[in-house]
Parts: C-alpha cells; sequence; structure tokens
C-alpha cells in the first residue's frame, strides 16, 4: 500500500490519504452490495466523499483510475483486519 495513508477511528470517522502526486486526502465508507444499494456505492463497495486536493487534480480518466486504485488500496487495509 505504498503511496497510501488509510485510517479509521473509534468514533467511526475513515480517512484515505494519496502521498504521491496528485496529492489529496478524502473520507471514506464501505457500501452495502446488495441489490437494493448497488447503484449507491463506489468502487469495490467504497465510497469516497469530501476529497480535498493538494495538488491540481488529473484529468478525468486519471482521476477515475487513482479513485479505483483508493478502493483497492482501502479494501487490502479493510482486509488485513479481518
Amino acid at each position: 500500500m505504498r503511496n497510501w495513508i488509510i485510517d479509521h477511528d473509534v468514533a467511526g470517522q475513515a480517512t484515505v490519504t494519496h502521498t504521491a502526486t496528485p496529492r489529496f486526502t478524502a473520507h471514506w465508507t464501505t457500501v452495502s452490495q446488495s441489490p437494493i444499494d448497488a447503484d449507491s456505492g463506489g468502487e469495490d463497495g467504497i465510497q469516497l466523499d469530501n476529497v480535498r486536493w493538494l495538488d491540481p487534480p488529473p484529468n478525468y480518466d486519471d482521476l477515475k483510475r487513482l479513485m479505483a486504485q483508493a478502493a483497492h488500496a482501502i479494501d487490502g487495509w479493510i482486509a488485513e483486519r479481518f
């Protein structure tokens, strides 16, 4: 998980930080994968919001790829804990 800092505190606040350019931090939550909620989620059942860019944001295609990488890093972080 190089270039990623993932945190989830006891109050339920979860953040992900990308430490390489383009740097950003965002809140994340897991999303139910049931059929009724399937359309409300992000990549891999992870939803990112409140993105704060520390560098200029990338173009649309790179942004989609970067958000997918963030979701994958979070999934790995969750898997390590269970």
